[in-house]
């Protein structure tokens, strides 16, 4: 997993933002970390094979583009509770990305074992 969890929303580990600031959106949502994810989800997915256009190769970009984008939207909400919302369906995007990737390298779309180190994992469990 690529996130570290805990029991409080203050210690809510997502890559590229602190949960106790929310007052500027791009600061927020549109960090490098978060921006860095995508576009190597976007490279990865290039060389999918094309029957995969619709489907996994989707369903991927979907979820990474829906990390930075929730953090961005909640970071513009008017109070806490709603960016804590936010935060908690990001943590539920990257869950999706990590086990889309973990079906797309057993599929032999492309090796897992490079992204790990960026994902901030040295397994592939």
């Amino acid at each position: 997993m690529f996130v570290h969890r805990s029991n409080s929303i203050n210690h809510l580990k997502l890559p590229g933002v602190e949960a106790n600031r929310h007052e500027n959106t791009k600061q927020s949502g549109c960090t490098g970390k978060n921006i860095d994810l995508v576009l190597d989800i976007y490279l990865i997915t290039r060389s999918f094979p094309k029957i995969e256009m619709y489907g996994l190769c989707s369903q991927l970009r979907r979820a990474a583009v829906s990390i930075p984008s929730n953090i961005a939207e909640g970071a513009a909400r008017k109070n806490r509770k709603e960016f804590t919302q936010f935060l908690y369906i990001a943590l539920g995007s990257i869950t999706e990305l990590e086990t889309q990737l973990i079906i797309a390298a057993n599929l032999k779309y492309f090796q897992y074992t490079p992204i790990l180190s960026k994902l901030g994992r040295s397994d592939n469990k």
